[in-house]
């Protein structure tokens, strides 16, 4: 049995690229959130989804409403007019 033996090119191309270029993401909070979207504020959101891995104890039940839900960017359908927009 015979092998293929096959060699790749061994000079390696670099490509320098700007680390920080397309980002999409909001730098800092949002004016109108306040804390709302702070971890003391969204742990009873979050406890429940560790549900599944309780064996014995307390199980977490998830409040009423969503975390945020006057923040701009959290209502639905912005993202999508985000996108067609050409913000995204």
């Amino acid at each position: 049995m015979g092998w293929d033996i096959v060699c790749a090119n061994t000079s390696t191309v670099r490509e320098r690229m700007n680390i920080n270029r397309d980002w999409r993401y909001q730098i800092d909070d949002p004016h109108a959130g306040g804390t709302t979207l702070h971890y003391s504020q969204l742990k009873p959101y979050l406890l429940p989804c560790a549900n599944d891995f309780i064996i014995f104890g307390k199980r977490y039940q998830r409040p009423e409403g969503n975390p945020g839900e006057n923040i701009a960017y959290v209502k639905s359908g912005v993202i999508s007019r985000m996108l067609f927009s050409g913000i995204l």
